[in-house]
């Protein structure tokens, strides 16, 4: 009798082994897959980086037909950047990783707005986006933006209070900007080199 138990029990302590097995010893597996389609769904080459709570980065390229493929993540969630920097870059936190839970995540990332193949200009452009605002902070529309130096043609302010100047880089700009009931401001911009310019100017109350 005393045999036989043993030989039960030794069957018993197997069965639980084998039933714990699998949970026991780590299996391969890629924690998260990234799956990244323009809006008509099509794959195409771009960047991903995965960012980890402890300050790891992993960065990968989604080559067709191939996703980008994390394997090696832990079980807290992670920070996606997809798309390349300055271009419409999305940022998708706290994607959730579960101990041998492959996860797929889908993005849709519309780089063509901001890459654009436009002939260069003739000469060198700077661009000023004025906006003019009252003592609360909302925008003006109607505006008026002069200019005294150099003389150029008045600019006048849309529903959100903004006018867009072009000019040449290596000048000085001296002028105006005033509206009905408001005290006229004066501004002055050096444009020393080519690229864009934001001039936020708030009026004051008559």
């Amino acid at each position: 009798m005393e045999r036989l138990c043993r030989s039960v029990l030794l069957l018993g302590v197997a069965a639980t082994w084998a039933s714990t097995a699998p949970s026991l010893f780590a299996q391969d597996y890629c924690s998260l897959k990234v799956h990244v389609v323009s809006q008509d769904g099509k794959q195409f080459p771009t960047n991903v980086v995965v960012y980890e709570k402890s300050g790891r980065t992993i960065e990968k390229e989604q080559t067709p037909p191939e996703d980008a493929l994390f394997c090696d993540l832990g079980i807290l969630p992670v920070k996606v950047v997809v798309g390349t920097k300055g271009c419409h870059e999305i940022v998708v936190h706290d994607v959730r990783n579960y101990w041998q839970e492959p996860y797929t995540l889908t993005v849709t990332y519309d780089p063509e707005h901001c890459i654009r193949e436009l002939p260069p200009p003739p000469k060198p452009l700077f661009s000023v986006l004025f906006r003019i605002s009252g003592k609360g902070g909302e925008w003006l529309d109607k505006a008026t933006v002069s200019f005294e130096k150099p003389s150029l043609k008045q600019l006048q302010t849309d529903n959100a209070g903004r006018a867009l100047l072009v000019t040449g880089p290596n000048k000085e700009i001296l002028g105006t900007a005033s509206a009905p009931g408001y005290v006229s401001k004066n501004f002055s911009i050096r444009c020393s080199k080519q690229g864009e310019f934001e001039n936020v100017l708030h009026l004051i109350e008559k």
